[in-house]
């Protein structure tokens, strides 16, 4: 009786707490197609903790030079779960991304929290994970027509005009009712401008700071039609900002606004002045917050950001982990892993969940791809971790 009664609590808990298994918003196939570097349909042939090694059968998108293909694994967690656990001998079709292309340490990864990436085969079926063990079952062989298709339309529209782009766009739509779902669907952004900090830092005019030859990405509030210019520096006009380029080498530098109206320009009619700074070493972070201590679940993840007067940036300054080596002291106990992405490998997540009050982790020998596109060395950065930190 007392079973029954487990039961029926577990079930009611899980009908009324349903919504906590989808905080994580699972991605639609076309976004996965849109954001992936790479597609290979082949048979997973080895594991370790780490990877899965797929013997290539054909890649989709992009060859590589690579008879079989290292694989990170995909963690399950607690807003994600793989279809069902790795197994040699598994069929799919892959979408996954290179880590890096700036050092000779990288890592394949997939892409997406929940599974997304791989689309198990089964007989002429991919499965395509939507929700947790919920799928949507496609041809293959229409499948692998619309994502060929598909990879010939990102290399055809790139610096075309509008019009050519459009002529395209009713090509690709008219081909199928699978091609008419990828182009339809709300979230897949073909031809606009990607809603991403990546490639330039973000700033403001009240910020008053500029990153000398670094793209800084402005965004100026009205609907006045402007013109930007800088003397010593580059602008270039987006949909919904402006990317300032300064190159010169003083340190005050005035970003000239123009309002355009028919007659032409209106001269001065704004000018504001920057202070131009060398871009400043980013901070380590980890566990979502920029101190010493980690005082929250055991972290998955390390990132390089620059803390602006005592704040997160919140992703505005665009540096990116390469490679770094991770240990973690216990005791008398040492673990150490060579990482080259900013998650971490299953087999260090494992162990970050294992941390106990006062173990130390040490992150050393930290390559990062600065905005301006330059690879540096970041200095030792020692963290510890305390789960029950004292009362102030």
């Amino acid at each position: 009786m007392k079973t029954h009664w487990k039961l029926c609590f577990i079930a009611l808990f899980i009908f009324f707490h349903k919504d906590l298994l989808a905080d994580y918003p699972y991605l639609k196939l076309s976004q996965v197609i849109n954001v992936s570097d790479y597609c290979a349909m082949g048979t997973i042939v080895r594991l370790d903790q780490n990877y899965f090694y797929l013997k290539v059968e054909r890649y989709v998108f992009t060859s590589l030079p690579y008879d079989t293909l290292k694989i990170r694994r995909f963690q399950d967690w607690s807003c994600g779960r793989r279809i069902s656990p790795y197994a040699v001998g598994q069929r799919e079709l892959v979408f996954f991304v290179k880590s890096n292309e700036k050092i000779p340490e990288f890592d394949f990864l997939l892409y997406g929290g929940g599974g997304e990436s791989e689309l198990q085969i089964r007989n002429d079926s991919a499965y395509y994970q939507r929700w947790f063990s919920l799928t949507e079952r496609y041809s293959l062989p229409a499948l692998l027509d619309v994502l060929c298709d598909a990879l010939d339309f990102k290399v055809q529209h790139q610096g075309k005009p509008p019009s050519q782009i459009q002529e395209l766009l009713r090509s690709f739509y008219s081909k199928s009712a699978l091609h008419q779902q990828l182009i339809t669907d709300e979230k897949f952004n073909w031809t606009g401008e990607p809603d991403l900090r990546e490639g330039a830092i973000s700033c403001s005019l009240e910020l008053q700071v500029l990153f000398r030859n670094t793209p800084n990405r402005i965004y100026i509030k009205g609907d006045d039609i402007l013109f930007l210019s800088m003397i010593e520096g580059e602008v270039e006009e987006k949909e919904k900002y402006y990317l300032v380029t300064p190159y010169g080498k003083d340190d005050f530098e005035y970003l000239n606004i123009y309002r355009k109206e028919s007659e032409g320009l209106v001269p001065n009619d704004f000018r504001k002045l920057f202070a131009i700074l060398d871009l400043p070493e980013p901070d380590l972070i980890m566990d979502n917050g920029g101190t010493d201590s980690l005082v929250h679940y055991p972290p998955r993840y390390l990132t390089a950001e620059h803390i602006w007067r005592n704040a997160l940036s919140d992703g505005a300054y665009p540096y990116k982990i390469l490679a770094y080596t991770i240990t973690v002291k216990s005791g008398s106990s040492v673990f150490t892993r060579r990482l080259a992405s900013t998650s971490f490998t299953p087999e260090v997540i494992n162990r970050m969940e294992r941390l106990l009050d006062g173990d130390l982790i040490i992150v050393t020998d930290v390559q990062v791809l600065y905005p301006d596109e330059t690879v540096h060395h970041l200095k030792e950065r020692r963290f510890l971790y305390c789960p029950y930190p004292p009362d102030n």
